[in-house]
């Protein structure tokens, strides 16, 4: 399932590994019961953790599995799992479980999903074609192409949001990730815009390229699921900040704390717009002023 998570971690993310980060809590003279664990001291893991503390409001332990060892005591009751690599890692089994930034695993396959929480990466499918319709009214046919079966739940959900918007869903299943150019090819008509979603399997830095050039040459919109990828060229996107992703993980947290069984998959509920001027000036797509003026990032 996991295979590309090396390539996607590394591009998705668009973000250095910082050296010499400290991400441990100091000791604060009681037993901790909650804990994070960090695929890795990669930015977008800081961030998360960072929205963690904040809205637990008490220190928070972390470990990283690229440097530490994991050894938990049995004080240890809610483990808050950051990426990939941390949450396919091997944990006590009496520990209950908040996946964060792991698009790739599917909350539905869980053995017991009344200790686990999945927090997704991309907003509540109606708002993300709510605000895909604000950024492009003539929006009326949109493509989105997956390869990840947790993927392919999501794309599900948009379905419903999308007929009550009077969009047309093209969803695509790319078997292989070296098979996207093929699937754009054998389209059955060319859609107003594409929408890459938060696929570990699918996004390379290849299929990020080629999505674009496919965008250019046909003069369509190409939305990406984080502002990292509109840096890179998309023309926008519509996303969740790492930081509200700890937050909304936090949440999920203190409710499996007191016993409780979050409703998953749990949609943070704050999510930014990023814009791209120059990618809409290749394509001849022009931005409303009100969008511009209402984005909370605006590229040159």
């Amino acid at each position: 399932m996991y295979k590309n998570a090396g390539v996607f971690h590394a591009f998705f993310f668009v973000l250095p590994i910082l050296s010499g980060l400290c991400l441990t809590c100091p000791e604060t003279g009681r037993a901790q019961d909650i804990v994070a664990v960090l695929s890795s001291e990669a930015e977008p893991y800081r961030q998360a953790l960072e929205g963690l503390r904040e809205s637990m409001g008490r220190p928070v332990p972390a470990v990283v599995l690229a440097k530490d060892v994991p050894d938990f005591d049995a004080a240890v009751k809610i483990l808050v799992l950051f990426g990939a690599r941390a949450s396919l890692a091997k944990y006590p089994p009496r520990t209950a479980r908040v996946y964060c930034m792991a698009p790739g695993i599917s909350w539905s396959d869980a053995n017991d999903r009344k200790t686990a929480a999945f927090v997704q990466m991309a907003p509540r499918p109606q708002v993300l074609l709510s605000k895909l319709k604000e950024i492009h009214p003539g929006l009326r046919k949109l493509a989105v192409f997956w390869t990840s079966w947790s993927i392919e739940r999501y794309c599900e959900s948009m379905r419903e949001a999308a007929a009550g918007l009077g969009i047309k869903l093209l969803v695509s299943q790319v078997k292989a990730a070296e098979n996207l150019p093929e699937e754009l090819r054998g389209l059955p008509e060319i859609p107003d815009a594409i929408w890459l979603p938060p696929d570990p399997a699918l996004v390379t830095p290849s299929n990020f390229v080629t999505l674009k050039e496919f965008s250019t040459a046909n003069n369509i919109a190409f939305y990406a699921p984080t502002d990292g990828l509109v840096e890179k060229g998309a023309l926008a996107s519509v996303s969740i900040a790492f930081r509200e992703m700890g937050r909304a993980a936090a949440k999920a947290a203190a409710l499996l704390l007191e016993g409780k069984s979050p409703d998953n998959p749990i949609y943070p509920e704050k999510i930014g717009i990023t814009l791209n001027m120059s990618a809409a000036k290749d394509i001849g797509f022009v931005f409303r002023k009100e969008m511009v003026s209402s984005a909370d990032k605006v590229l040159p």
